[in-house]
């Protein structure tokens, strides 16, 4: 897996004549390699991190507070990192889009899988009817969700239903070019 650092920021756009580059970017975290997901939560910031498959709780003081059980992470058939990948604060709920299973690994319960932060620290399958959720967002009361091993959007009603919304067209590629790669 190629490994970087990278600080996490935040702008601070007051006025556009008055910015410049020290005055809109404040470093507020380091020592992360492979930030896959960010989001607010009242004062704090929550990350994923493909590199060590946790998610993260930064306060304003600059704490860290590891979310759940590491998640399953590693890469994938295609060399790719795969783990925790989107992370959101809905109605107070943490939840996080976990990529497929690593090439390396067993397969997890996890894995595949739309997931929610419970009260006692674990992390509850919202639903595992997926190849690869990479994203999502909020829509009413149910989850828009980005498929990217289906190359679909999927919606996850509040009842744990599973639609597909809609299914993209796939790339065409010559005969036997993908023959060695994973079913999924």
């Amino acid at each position: 897996m190629r490994r970087h650092l990278l600080a996490l920021t935040v702008a601070a756009i007051a006025s556009p004549p008055a910015l410049s580059a020290e005055s809109c970017v404040t470093p507020v975290a380091d020592g992360f390699a492979a930030v896959s997901g960010l989001a607010r939560d009242g004062g704090r910031l929550i990350v994923s991190d493909l590199a060590t498959g946790e998610v993260i709780a930064i306060s304003a003081d600059g704490a860290r507070k590891r979310l759940g059980e590491i998640l399953p992470y590693g890469t994938d058939v295609l060399g790719e990192p795969t783990g925790p990948y989107h992370v959101a604060v809905t109605d107070g709920r943490v939840l996080v889009a976990q990529g497929w299973t690593p090439a390396e690994a067993p397969e997890s319960p996890l894995d595949h899988a739309l997931l929610e932060l419970t009260a006692d620290g674990g992390w509850r399958v919202l639903s595992a009817e997926f190849w690869n959720p990479f994203a999502f967002a909020a829509d009413g009361g149910r989850l828009i969700i980005v498929d990217s091993g289906l190359n679909a959007l999927m919606a996850l009603a509040g009842d744990g239903t599973v639609t597909e919304l809609h299914a993209f067209a796939r790339i065409s590629h010559d005969e036997g070019a993908l023959e060695a790669l994973s079913p999924t």
